[in-house]
């Protein structure tokens, strides 16, 4: 049997298709078309928009019902929003754009991410829109991690047939590290695009499974903490956690504590009349982990302050002294190093010159005496021997004070052998005492 289909209504039936695809398909989305048993299309559906053909018992078509739905906009992308933060919300206006009453079932998010948007304000579901007619809903965009986001709201249209409106949403969440530095001007933190102070934040729009920052404390100061973004710290290397939200590290610079170096100088016990005799004026040198001089006061005392933990040598020195000991190797470690004591030995015997030098004996300072030159000798008795045997002409003056400024009423004594061997020059003895 032969299918007759006239001519008027074929062009009729290709007409309304053709408007169907004119008017509401996008080669971009998916086209539904359904056919009955004898292969005649009953039913183009695309996002939204659909058209049902009936035909008579013949074939021919008798009637073209088309009823869709659009949304305005179309879509939305919110753009880049801070994970745990929201977007402002989109209004989205669904209009009944067919020739048909339709009835909306239900507005629903879908997709992979669509945790990441909500829905509200919706005024759709369950309403009979006429022809033209509308109704509204809100969307916004909330990300849980960063990254691209996407979803659809779906909207289904009940009435007079099933079809659903997918609305696309997209967006991308960015997370944020920002570095804080406590006190401000304590020290820096570097890396992965940190550079603080000056640029302390970096966005990330992928989670960062950790990000290394290299902590660098300022001249006289330490790391005391470094916290935040669940991060553990290695020399002065901070390693975070995933950075999949907004997190702060915080590097907290302490300075390094000082300790302080303090002694005196002391004659000793001298008996009699058993006394210590502080000397004052006295030169202390520091040396080693930091360098500097400081002076004994009235009391002999001396103080090196300031002081980091680590090795020193304190040398004592003062023309016309020695020192025992000579110095001593002190080593700080989180403490203030006390009682660093010095026995101090005044030197009896003084050679004039533009420099005078000091001598434990008179031999001593004989035998570096020049022509014309006063060996000057303190009021004591010296016991040692000394011999003449230089060819110079020097003058040997006792009596003399403890600083070398006056004789006047003192003598000095030898106790001991004053020898002179042939060609020795002469000796010129003044305010001296030979003992047996």
């Amino acid at each position: 049997m032969k299918l007759k289909i006239n001519n008027k209504a074929l062009i009729g039936f290709i007409t309304a298709v053709s408007m169907f695809l004119s008017a509401g398909a996008s080669f971009a989305d998916p086209v539904t078309y359904t056919y009955d048993a004898t292969n005649r299309l009953i039913r183009a559906n695309d996002n939204g928009a659909q058209v049902d053909y009936v035909y008579d018992s013949v074939g021919n078509l008798q009637q073209r019902l088309s009823f869709s739905a659009a949304s305005t906009p179309p879509s939305k992308d919110f753009g880049s929003i801070n994970v745990g933060s929201a977007s402002t919300a989109q209004t989205f206006t669904i209009m009944n754009t067919g020739s048909e009453h339709i009835t909306i079932g239900t507005a629903v998010l879908a997709g992979a991410d669509s945790a990441s948007f909500s829905l509200s304000g919706n005024t759709c579901d369950g309403q009979t829109l006429a022809p033209s007619s509308s109704c509204m809903l809100q969307a916004a965009f909330f990300p849980l991690m960063p990254g691209p986001k996407i979803a659809d709201i779906l909207l289904s249209i009940t009435s007079p047939s099933t079809l659903t409106l997918a609305v696309p949403l997209t967006g991308s969440g960015f997370s944020l590290l920002t570095v804080s530095i406590t006190p401000s001007s304590t020290g820096s933190v570097i890396g992965n695009g940190i550079n603080c102070p000056g640029d302390c934040s970096e966005i990330y729009s992928a989670t960062e499974p950790s990000v290394q920052l290299s902590v660098l404390p300022n001249a006289g100061y330490l790391i005391s903490s470094v916290t935040g973004c669940e991060g553990t710290l290695a020399g002065n290397i901070y390693t975070t956690g995933p950075i999949a939200s907004d997190c702060t590290v915080t590097a907290n610079f302490a300075p390094i504590p000082t300790y302080s170096i303090s002694g005196n100088v002391s004659s000793g016990d001298v008996c009699p009349p058993c006394v210590v005799r502080p000397l004052a004026g006295v030169t202390m040198t520091l040396s080693g982990a930091a360098s500097g001089t400081t002076t004994t006061d009235n009391s002999g005392i001396y103080t090196f302050s300031g002081l980091y933990s680590g090795g020193y040598t304190v040398t004592p020195g003062l023309t016309g002294y020695t020192f025992t000991p000579a110095n001593r190797a002190v080593t700080v470690s989180d403490a203030d190093i006390t009682e660093q004591f010095f026995i101090y030995i005044a030197l009896p015997v003084r050679l004039t010159g533009a420099i005078p030098m000091y001598y434990p004996t008179l031999q001593a300072a004989y035998n570096a005496a020049a022509t014309g030159d006063t060996i000057q000798a303190k009021a004591q008795t010296f016991i040692e021997n000394l011999t003449i045997n230089r060819n110079v002409v020097v003058t040997l003056q006792g009596g003399y004070d403890n600083t070398f400024s006056s004789y006047s009423g003192r003598t000095s004594s030898l106790k001991g052998a004053l020898a002179t061997t042939a060609g020795g020059g002469t000796l010129t003895i003044r305010n001296f005492i030979l003992l047996q």
